[in-house]
């Protein structure tokens, strides 16, 4: 295909739209444009967070006309698909796409460089191994996906005819068309990082927060809940995710129990713990009481008995003084003598 527009687009026309001109522009059905617009957005992920990535960290860099040569303008207006993907992929809520971790994407073309060919046996190995959405193959690296490949399976498989083939004059990004007429993957090159990444672009860069856990890139994609499934790509329309309602409940419900049985034990040992307290100050309490209870015990039975002893001694000292005290009155009294 060859290059429809230039960088100026984005000052003429605003970020949005062009990058919508360019999604349209190289596929026309919803899934092929999904799948387009998921390799953009992989590609600034690779350019943020790969220090050895080719690619660029803003859309105006990775989003170029020598990476992706169709622009169709009138096929981008606000409202239509092409706007919306465009949008969702800025704000980072892009629907999930069986492009999965995809870098590059080619549609068959004489024109193409040797292992994006179809008459080459590099690109009759590329196209019988990739994944065809809306008339493009898509892979994660220049060649057959790797083993780190997420892409599906796509709406077709096997290599494509020859009826599909494109001339070497290009194509104007129907279905059946798309890339680059050098290298047949959006004017990739002779470039591959080979990489499965997944990360969260920075939301300056256009790009919203992608969620943690994907098993490679996803094109921002939302992760669905436990035993979600996504719709085929086969037919038309927005994918549908669809969650098993029984499994999330089943889940949420042992992530309960177990919160209460963790919760349990540490009541069990809080009051463990309080009970061990209790006992060491009753044993402390008792064992203050009986020695009060013993020093007042000692207190009757020893010094009661001999301040007693002391109070008979002392009367029998105050007798002897008052028998003495009579013996010797007695004694001064005179004694007459009758004459």
């Amino acid at each position: 295909m060859p290059v429809m527009w230039n960088q100026s687009a984005y000052s003429q026309y605003g970020e949005q739209q062009t990058l919508a001109a360019v999604i349209a522009g190289e596929s026309s059905s919803y899934q092929g444009q999904l799948a387009v617009a998921t390799v953009m957005n992989n590609r600034l992920t690779d350019g943020l967070y790969n220090s050895n990535s080719s690619f660029g960290d803003t859309w105006q860099s990775v989003v170029t006309p020598s990476q992706f040569n169709g622009f169709n303008l009138s096929a981008a207006q606000p409202g239509s698909q092409a706007w919306n993907l465009a949008g969702q992929m800025m704000d980072g809520s892009l629907p999930a796409s069986d492009a999965g971790n995809a870098l590059y994407f080619a549609a068959p073309s004489s024109a193409n460089a040797a292992w994006a060919n179809p008459n080459t046996s590099q690109g009759k190995a590329f196209f019988a191994s990739a994944t065809p959405i809306g008339g493009n193959y898509f892979s994660d690296q220049l060649g057959p996906p790797s083993s780190a490949f997420t892409g599906g399976q796509g709406v077709a498989s096997g290599a494509p005819s020859s009826d599909q083939i494109a001339s070497s004059s290009g194509t104007t990004g129907s279905d059946a068309g798309g890339g680059s007429p050098s290298t047949g993957f959006g004017g990739g090159g002779d470039q591959s990082t080979g990489s499965a990444f997944s990360g969260t672009p920075l939301q300056n860069m256009g790009v919203g927060q992608q969620a943690s856990g994907a098993t490679g890139a996803q094109g921002g994609q939302p992760i669905t809940a436990s035993g979600a499934s996504q719709a085929s790509s086969g037919g038309g329309g927005i994918p549908i995710q669809i969650t098993n309602a029984a499994q999330v409940s089943q889940t949420a419900g042992q992530t309960v129990k177990q919160g209460a049985e963790q919760l349990g034990k540490q009541v069990q040992q809080t009051g463990q713990a309080a009970d061990q307290t209790l006992t060491a100050d009753t044993q402390s309490i008792t064992t203050s009481g009986t020695g009060w209870l013993q020093y007042a015990g000692n207190l009757v039975f020893d010094l009661l008995p001999r301040m007693g002893v002391g109070v008979v001694a002392v009367g029998i000292i105050l007798v002897g003084l008052w028998m003495m005290q009579r013996q010797n009155e007695t004694a001064a009294i005179p004694v007459r003598v009758r004459a």
